[in-house]
């Protein structure tokens, strides 16, 4: 699996930023008050990262190297042409509109 991810939001391609899911202030007090609801938060918090693009912070990136990514990378398939009127659709890398 490559390290690069495409976002569908505004069309980068690059390492997205990482985070852990949760509040760390929450977690700090369920473990200074309860020993086990602190232990299942901190499970839950770590179980899920959640990966950001770096340009746009919006939560739509996907791996380079998946289909979708190559089709709207390379400018071709049904994601360039047939949805670029669609609010909040992408299409070619570089186009306005």
């Amino acid at each position: 699996m490559s390290k690069e991810f495409f976002c569908t939001s505004c069309g980068a391609v690059g390492r997205p930023r990482v985070r852990n899911r949760g509040s760390s202030a929450i977690e700090i007090i369920l473990w200074l008050c309860f020993i086990f609801p602190g232990l299942l938060y901190t499970g839950w918090r770590m179980g899920r990262k959640d990966r950001y693009c770096r340009t746009c912070r919006a939560p739509t990136v996907i791996p380079a190297d998946s289909p979708m990514a190559r089709r709207a990378l390379t400018g071709s398939g049904a994601y360039d042409d047939d949805y670029r009127s669609a609010p909040g659709a992408f299409g070619r890398r570089g186009d306005a509109g």
